[in-house]
This record gives structure tokens, C-alpha cells and sequence, in this order.
């Protein structure tokens, strides 16, 4: 059953990005993933050497990217969202929930 996704934002900020979604059986293991490949950003912002030209990120799909394209990853946790989600509906009855 799906805990959690990694959302992986390539291309840019504009109509030329796409967005990548990698679910996971374990919450733990996505959190350990994004960490790992938020670290591999934040090397990439401080010019480091030795970054990996290709990103593969493995979950319940895969996901093979050219490193230097990813302009945003995320991390969530669907159980924590859904909890948060609690009384959305009846606090905002206008909006259309499906």
C-alpha cells in the first residue's frame, strides 16, 4: 500500500517542466531518498564535484533522470496529509470535492 510519494520537478519553472511522481510502500525509506537527494541538490548549489550525471530513484516505480534538469524535488506523506485534511470539506463546503 502506497505511504508515501517524491514529486521531482525537471526542466524549469515554466510550461517547459514536467513533474515525476515516485510512490513508496514505507514512509521511512521515501524520507530516506528525498534526503538523499536534497543533500545531492544542496552539493550541486555549492558547485560540489563528484555529482552524478544520472538520478535513479526506486520505489514502487522508477524514476531515471539527467541530474543537472532537476529544479525541485518534495517529499509526502500521505497519512499525514490525509489527517490533515480532517474537516476541510466542512469548512470549505463551496469548493468542488470529489
Amino acid at each position: 500500500m502506497k505511504q508515501a510519494e517524491i514529486a521531482i520537478t525537471i526542466g524549469g519553472w515554466g510550461r517547459d517542466s514536467s513533474v515525476h511522481i515516485v510512490s513508496f510502500d514505507s514512509a521511512t525509506k521515501a524520507l530516506e531518498e528525498f534526503e538523499r537527494i536534497s543533500a545531492l541538490l544542496k552539493r550541486r548549489g555549492d558547485k560540489g564535484n563528484d555529482l552524478p550525471k544520472f538520478l535513479d530513484v526506486e520505489g514502487s516505480n522508477k524514476l531515471t533522470c539527467d541530474f543537472d534538469q532537476i529544479c525541485a524535488v518534495s517529499f509526502l506523506e500521505l497519512k499525514k496529509a490525509d489527517d490533515d485534511a480532517i474537516g476541510l470539506k466542512d469548512a470549505f463546503p463551496h469548493l468542488g470535492w470529489k
